[in-house]
């Protein structure tokens, strides 16, 4: 995943322009026509509190791969932030493995940052470095928040505002490691769009207990979600909790 930090700023044409993934296609240009075959690329409003969309198609299987490769060898305990010293420290609430990667670690990695960067209109050098995480059975996060809740490092670097997760694997059916939003409310798909129903779709048999019923996104190697942790205000926004389903099968990156 990759977290955002510092205040936002306004859209940069230059950024913009470099999320043309397809000759002719522009990020407002996406194709949205149900029957559409292939890896195209399309984004998916899935709920306005919190703001959050799902850019289907984001990253190739070969970009996905790339990164697993980069952090592989260097995955150490994940930990969480102190609410109070700001200090980070292991945690029965997180129990993924995970590796920051350089800020334009390489070419590869420099193209995703602006990629990430047109999608959320944010500047890549707002931006902390990726951090690769892997969960295997069992391992997951508890729902939290993204904000810092610590004056510490929002002195140091700015609050966070949003975050983008890159979902570099497949997860097995009835896999679990569905990322939630327990306070999210649902957004329901408009007729002849790929969109679809999310809440009569977080029912059905394959949601696993963690997810069932709420607003939550499975995770599809190559898909990118986005969501606000703060309102159009800058206030922080309790709807952006959010967590991360124990892995029931297999793994997830």
């Amino acid at each position: 995943p990759r977290l955002e930090g510092g205040e936002g700023e306004s859209a940069d044409p230059e950024a913009e322009a470099k999320l043309l993934l397809y000759p002719g296609e522009s990020f407002y240009n996406l194709p949205r026509i149900a029957d559409l075959g292939g890896e195209v690329p399309w984004v998916e409003q899935i709920s306005w509190e919190p703001r959050a969309q799902v850019y289907h198609n984001f990253l190739t299987p070969q970009e996905c791969n790339h990164l697993i490769n980069l952090a592989a060898a260097h995955m150490k305990t994940s930990n969480v932030v102190d609410r109070t010293t700001g200090k980070s420290h292991a945690s029965n609430v997180r129990t993924s493995t995970g590796h920051f990667l350089l800020r334009d670690q390489d070419p590869t990695v420099t193209e995703i940052e602006e990629r990430i960067a047109a999608f959320s209109m944010i500047p890549a050098d707002h931006g902390e470095g990726m951090q690769i995480l892997h969960y295997t059975e069992g391992q997951k996060y508890d729902p939290h928040f993204d904000y810092f809740q610590d004056q510490e490092n929002v002195k140091n670097g700015g609050q966070r505002m949003a975050t983008v997760l890159l979902y570099l694997s497949d997860v097995e059916a009835e896999g679990g490691g569905e990322t939630i939003f327990p306070k999210g409310k649902f957004v329901h798909g408009d007729p002849g769009t790929p969109s679809y129903d999310h809440e009569a779709a977080s029912k059905l048999p394959g949601v696993t207990p963690c997810a069932r019923g709420k607003l939550h996104v499975k995770p599809r190697r190559g898909d990118a979600l986005l969501f606000w942790s703060t309102t159009m205000s800058g206030a922080a926004d309790e709807s952006s909790l959010h967590g991360g389903c124990p892995v029931r099968k297999g793994h997830k990156w």
